[in-house]
């Protein structure tokens, strides 16, 4: 579980860092925004849980700590603030419009970078101190293989799908500005055609 949350942490850092490395000309709007925060918000909700029951288990096997109090309660948190950006964001709901303090719209904004780390640090904590733990037992690794490719696998799918959606948007975009633009050449050949005429006029009738 801690390997599967560490992988799709590093995919939803993916999904947050897009939108900043592309030029303006090109930037992500409209539908393919709308799922790519959907997409960044859904896998960090997924990780904070997959590293949230990793903790618990962790608890369950060997003990609790007063170390992993602050981790579970943030984790929770994280979970929680996502899973409503998530839901809010498919179904266009005004839930986050309602809140109006700046400090209530930072910390929202901040959840989900923040929740990327934190189940990123949990994960990879909890994947040393299991690793540590094998080799005490002089216990076999396992292989995870499986595991890591699986879960790339559904974190890849997602953002192959906002691709092909963000490249239609961007094929419609140049589409309406290739008509504007002959549009707009009409006018003005229009209005260079009338502005002749008038000046023909005089002419014409002296």
């Amino acid at each position: 579980m801690s390997v599967s949350a560490l992988v799709f942490a590093a995919f939803c850092g993916w999904g947050i860092l897009i939108p900043f490395c592309q030029p303006q000309k090109l930037i992500i709007r409209g539908k393919a925004s709308k799922w790519l925060s959907v997409y960044a918000n859904g896998l960090v909700c997924l990780a904070s849980a997959l590293a949230l029951v990793s903790l618990l288990l962790w608890i369950y096997e060997q003990g609790l700590s007063a170390a992993f109090v602050v981790p579970i309660i943030l984790l929770a948190y994280v979970i929680l603030v996502t899973l409503l950006l998530v839901v809010t964001l498919a179904f266009e709901l005004n839930i986050l419009h309602q809140v109006t303090d700046k400090a209530g719209q930072r910390i929202v904004n901040f959840t989900t970078p923040g929740g990327m780390i934190l189940a990123a640090v949990t994960s990879s904590l909890l994947i040393k101190q299991i690793y540590l733990l094998q080799e005490k037992r002089n216990a076999e690794s396992v292989d995870l293989t499986a595991v890591i490719a699986g879960a790339s696998g559904i974190s890849l799918l997602p953002l192959l799908s906002i691709t092909v959606l963000y490249c239609m948007d961007l094929r419609k975009q140049e589409v309406k500005e290739r008509i504007s633009r002959r549009e707009k050449q009409r006018e003005m050949e229009a209005m260079y055609l009338s502005h002749n005429l008038i000046e023909s006029r005089p002419h014409e009738t002296g």
